[in-house]
């Protein structure tokens, strides 16, 4: 469980910094798609864990529900779609007190 958040948490460190590196390609206009299947329900609840523990600490509680209709996967740019979800993710519990 530890070395899942270790290895969760270094790899959005890593994303961090990739978005650094994409703005200045965005400003450039040199921003690379790469479209591929991925996982919605991983994706998600990695960055869910990731981001728990900063929830915790605010007596937020984070969770996953996926509608069954949702196919389990998806074609498109997973590293995009995980920066968008950390941000939203991250600044939703940023500016929340508390609650679920």
């Amino acid at each position: 469980e530890a070395v899942k958040m270790i290895v969760s948490s270094g790899d959005l460190l890593l994303t961090v910094v990739n978005d650094v590196l994409d703005y200045s390609k965005l400003e450039s206009g040199n921003v690379e798609i790469r479209i591929q299947r991925a996982n919605l329900q991983e994706t998600l609840n990695a960055l869910v864990h990731s981001i728990a523990m900063k929830a915790r600490s605010k007596n937020i509680s984070l969770r996953t529900l996926f509608d069954v209709s949702l196919p389990e996967f998806f074609r498109t740019d997973s590293r995009r779609v995980q920066q968008i979800l950390y941000n939203l993710l991250g600044n939703a519990v940023k500016f929340s007190n508390e609650g679920s």
